[in-house]
């Protein structure tokens, strides 16, 4: 579809669900850049108007009877989930979207966001998308999950016609599965690919070695991966193959979008609709700092998320961006408490710690096309898709860079597979922590 047509589609029915999307992005992206002090003002407001309201239509916060923000709680998935009704202002009414968790880890959890709240963050991801020169109705290569069901497939066809995007199956793929993509993109002419980090990236591999890297789809202008860790050698590959640059995007499907990348290729925070604190493992709650994102909507007033344990570890920090830009930044986003592995002493390791191990491998050629890491114990599962240049010096080395970290508390099992198994929702976890169990798995 015409990018023009598909903007003029996409504002219609904006104003048909009557949401102000569009004004919201008009106000966030207006001249003159606010400062970070200005940022926080515009937060503090915020913050004050949200507790009061809380404070009187929200049960379990007028039960609490809390004397301030900071006197608040952490709340996690199992309270939600326990205890719904506790948590919204009234029972969902029309113009109410309802957020579902992909429950990777347990059932899904339903969360309800009002009308204002999701137009302001439809706002607030075009404005990013804006930093990487996408506007809405773009046409938009879209590597997702496939629904299942022929009635919730007749929809998504519907809303991805209207949505000006087409959709790229991320489950069970190979390279002849993408040499059909390419040909089906080249027809498409996207302006640019969203979807699972892992996908797109596995995508980025079959052009190089095909050999069709460096502008194989003229009129893209940006790569945005999402729901996945991107780490910097997935980056490099992929501004290898596709020839544009990477805006990596973090997000929940709880609140949706949290933060983008912006030209410099650091993570914004969508500060205007979300105030992110840190909760440190000693249980401290803090403004920046290592540590787990706890998360509060500004605006939704249906079921407000305020100090929402994401279950998401990284860094918050105070610095500022090259670009300029004055909303806060994270840095070094990686998985959840699930996905984690527990070392000596609990000590935890993120699939972060594990990406470096496999990047040793990885010094000429391409041993490793993917990996998993899973924890049973004591007994590290190194799960492996072979790349063309693997041998089996492989293993060893893997086995040294563990030894040199953990002494000889793990023992190793090496399983190679022809792909890594998607979890329902089409992510691909690549750290994964059967045991032991945590009060973390518990509650996330």
């Amino acid at each position: 579809m015409n990018e023009t047509i598909a903007n003029l589609i996409y504002r219609s029915a904006a104003v048909f669900r009557r949401e102000a999307t569009f004004r919201y992005l008009q106000e966030y992206e207006r001249p003159g850049l606010r400062s970070p002090a200005e940022i926080i003002e515009y937060q503090n407001i915020a913050i004050s108007n949200l507790f009061r309201f809380i404070s009187k239509k929200i049960p379990f916060y007028r039960d609490g009877q809390f004397s301030s923000f900071e006197s608040l709680p952490v709340i996690s998935k199992a309270m939600l989930k326990e205890n719904a009704a506790r948590f919204m202002s009234g029972a969902p009414a029309g113009g109410v979207t309802v957020k579902i968790t992909s429950g990777s880890t347990s059932e899904p959890l339903k969360v309800y966001k009002d009308r204002e709240a999701m137009a302001r963050e439809q706002a607030a991801t075009y404005r990013s998308y804006g930093w990487a020169g996408i506007r809405p109705g773009a046409r938009q290569a879209r590597f997702w999950g496939v629904p299942l069901q022929r009635g919730d497939a007749w929809k998504h066809k519907v809303r991805d016609f209207l949505l000006n995007r087409s959709r790229y199956s991320a489950f069970r793929y190979n390279e002849r599965t993408f040499e059909k993509y390419l040909a089906r993109m080249r027809r498409q002419s996207p302006s640019y690919i969203y979807g699972y980090t892992s996908v797109i990236h596995d995508f980025a591999r079959y052009l190089i070695d095909s050999k069709l890297d460096g502008r194989p789809l003229p009129e893209l202008r940006a790569v945005i991966p999402t729901a996945e860790i991107l780490t910097d050698s997935m980056r490099s590959d992929m501004e290898r193959a596709y020839g544009v640059k990477v805006f990596d995007e973090y997000g929940c499907a709880e609140v949706g979008s949290i933060a983008h990348d912006c030209e410099q290729g650091r993570l914004h925070i969508n500060s205007e609709n979300l105030y992110v604190e840190i909760l440190t493992d000693s249980g401290e709650i803090v403004s920046k700092g290592e540590g787990r994102f706890l998360l509060t909507e500004l605006h939704n007033r249906i079921e407000p998320l305020v100090r929402y344990d994401s279950g998401d570890y990284g860094i918050l920090t105070k610095k500022t961006c090259p670009c300029g830009r004055p909303q806060q930044l994270l840095e070094n986003v990686h998985g959840r408490a699930y996905d984690t592995v527990i070392g000596p002493g609990g000590a935890k390791y993120n699939a972060a710690f594990f990406s470096y191990i496999f990047k040793e491998v990885q010094h000429e050629g391409e041993a490793i096309r993917q990996f998993q890491v899973i924890q049973n114990d004591q007994e590290i599962t190194f799960r492996i898709v072979r790349g063309r240049d693997f041998e089996p010096g492989v293993e060893e080395t893997l086995n040294r860079l563990l030894a040199d970290e953990f002494g000889d508390h793990f023992s190793t099992r090496f399983e190679y597979v022809d792909f890594i198994e998607r979890e329902r929702s089409g992510k691909l976890r690549q750290l994964k922590r059967i045991s032991p169990i945590d009060p973390e798995m518990k509650e996330h």
